[in-house]
């Protein structure tokens, strides 16, 4: 399965942050230093130093001694091998997951302050899930957008391709969460494990866990093992 962890910047004090930022390598420094809004630099420093802490406790390592590179997609992994991790962001909140069973992670989330544009479900929703958001009542569809929207992209970042693998080719439910349809995303006997938690702080996260060896999937849909 997966250790699934959250930071809510709210409650960040600038100590705190201070310790994270400790725990950087000179690249991820001068990318956060690039940051020029103190809120996104926040949440970047907040972010990578989760996933330091994280990895650092999984592995039994000094979190400043790891390196990164990435697939080929460009989601991040460990030089030489290591569990799968997956990192996400948004205003106000930071969440890291890392995989504990040799399994592939893909973690979203989005604040529930954002009022997303319910005609775009049309764009980039499989065609059940734009028409179960628009049976809902109005009021209900912002929420049930971000629900759908996370669990997507959970999913598409545990698969590695990036959102170049195409929103429509799966559908998911969120009731509870799960995927409904994929179109050869994953190999019969590869299910995937879907979670979703509404936070106090005001956020909906969704964790999306593929078993040990599940291909990842190169943007263009193709598999890699």
């Amino acid at each position: 399965m997966a250790l699934l962890e959250t930071l809510s910047l709210s409650t960040l004090d600038p100590v705190s942050l201070a310790r994270l930022a400790d725990l950087l390598d000179d690249e991820e420094r001068a990318r956060a230093d690039r940051l020029k809004l103190s809120p996104t630099r926040r949440e970047f420093i907040a972010a990578h130093g989760l996933k330091r802490t994280m990895l650092g406790a999984v592995l039994g390592q000094d979190p400043r001694a790891l390196r990164f590179t990435a697939e080929s997609a460009g989601k991040p992994v460990l030089v030489g091998g290591g569990p799968d991790f997956n990192l996400s962001h948004t205003t106000g909140l930071v969440a890291c997951a890392v995989a504990t069973d040799g399994g592939r992670v893909g973690v979203d989330a989005e604040t529930l302050a954002r009022t997303p544009e319910p005609r775009l479900a049309r764009r980039f929703f499989a065609r059940e899930e734009a028409d179960a958001l628009q049976a809902l009542p109005h009021q209900e569809r912002p929420q049930a957008f971000l629900r759908l929207w996370t669990l997507k992209e959970a999913v598409v970042k545990a698969l590695g391709g990036g959102l170049a693998l195409g929103l429509k080719r799966f559908a998911v439910g969120t009731e509870p969460p799960r995927l409904l349809r994929q179109e050869g995303l994953l190999p019969p006997g590869h299910p995937c494990h879907l979670e979703q938690h509404c936070l106090p702080s005001g956020h909906v996260l969704a964790l999306a866990v593929l078993p040990q060896n599940a291909p990842s999937k190169e943007p263009d849909g193709s598999s890699r093992t």
